[in-house]
């Protein structure tokens, strides 16, 4: 099902400067429905890069897929979720803030949010796509995502959306999944610019671009140790499955720390970086499952499954390490209609935000 709209995206008509041709949001007479579908996409972007796509679909996993999200509906019926607590104020150099991705102007743009879901507002406003924002460390600055399924780049702006600045110029290249490094200096980064799928890390200026890994096409989804002294990221172990591993930063000693087979994704360091928070299919490991939030020692030990109702993705730690922000479809009409949810790091007190989006970054 994945595969199937990355292929029809990438098959339309190319986009121009201006927002013509296909992308993810339409520029007026949005409604509900095109709005789910656009924040569907993050989502699917990622799910995209992460497996690759296939001509041929296998009418046994459209089939899975179609009854997990029956037997999602039905768990629901039979859940509740705690409410959220009473909004606290917002800081506006970017600190107890959530930053986000969302469509509700028609094309996805950058908000920001207390962590309650209070006080929204909205930071960019361009004609093109903006997703993936990433808080840099002293919360000054956001780097973000621009561009579209089959050709991305990075920008930063300061936290308020003022002076954007455009630090990777690539065409028809894939630039996705951003990292800081802790002392704001640099961000790491995976690329398809060398025809696969590689980490690299640059100033972040754009200077001094650098390869880190040579995984022959699976590296991706960097993210950098508050320590500043590894990075761990998502790469195919020596059974052809993804896992995390955990490398120094400049790409040596490279170790495994999980062992799981569809996933896990998108690892999180906790900022005491003992911990990683990730998504995976595990135990439920075909093809369409959804992800559940997992986290696990940095050492690879005492793994643990934090979520268990949706499909929930992209988990972000709270600055003081007691909460994790993530996006999930337990409240939406399908496997792809995601909002931002928090719960406490043990995985109870689950509140929605309220707000529609799948990439919830927080500090």
């Amino acid at each position: 099902m994945t595969c199937f709209v990355l292929l029809a995206a990438k098959n339309s008509s190319n986009p121009t400067p201006n927002g013509g041709g296909w992308h993810p949001g339409q520029p007026s007479g949005i409604d509900n429905g095109m709005r789910k579908i656009s924040l569907s996409l993050i989502f699917i972007i990622f799910s995209g890069l992460l497996f690759g796509c296939s001509d041929d679909p296998d009418q046994a996993l459209l089939d899975r897929i179609e009854e997990l999200e029956k037997e999602n509906e039905e768990d629901l019926q039979a859940t509740s979720t705690t409410a959220a607590p009473t909004t606290t104020t917002t800081d506006t150099q970017g600190k107890n803030q959530i930053v986000f991705s969302d469509s509700r102007d028609g094309d996805l743009e950058i908000f920001v949010m207390n962590p309650s879901g209070g006080e929204v507002t909205q930071i960019t406003s361009n004609n093109d796509p903006d997703f993936n924002p990433k808080w840099s460390p002293d919360g000054n600055k956001i780097a973000f995502l621009h561009g579209y399924i089959w050709s991305s780049d990075i920008f930063v702006m300061n936290a308020d959306g003022t002076e954007i600045r455009q630090i990777t110029d690539t065409d028809d290249v894939v630039n996705f999944q951003i990292t800081w490094s802790p002392d704001g200096t640099k961000i790491a980064f995976a690329s398809d610019r060398s025809g696969t799928f590689e980490i690299y890390s640059m100033n972040v200026d754009g200077t001094e671009i650098r390869q880190l890994t040579n995984s022959g096409g699976g590296a991706r989804l960097p993210a950098w140790s508050p320590d500043g002294t590894k990075i761990a990221f998502n790469d195919s172990d020596s059974e052809d499955q993804f896992n995390i591993f955990v490398m120094n930063t400049d790409g040596t000693e490279i170790r495994q720390i999980t062992n799981c087979c569809i996933g896990p994704f998108v690892p999180e360091w906790s900022p005491d970086g003992e911990q990683i928070a990730f998504q995976s299919q595990f135990p439920d490991v075909v093809l369409g499952a959804d992800n559940q939030i997992f986290v696990i020692d940095s050492d690879g030990t005492n793994q643990r499954q934090l979520t268990n109702i949706g499909n929930n993705i992209n988990p972000v730690w709270s600055p003081d390490g007691t909460k994790i922000a993530f996006g999930s479809s337990r409240h939406g009409s399908d496997a792809y209609d995601h909002s931002i949810f928090v719960m406490n790091a043990d995985g109870t007190d689950v509140y929605s935000t309220g707000q529609v989006s799948s990439d919830p970054d927080w500090r």
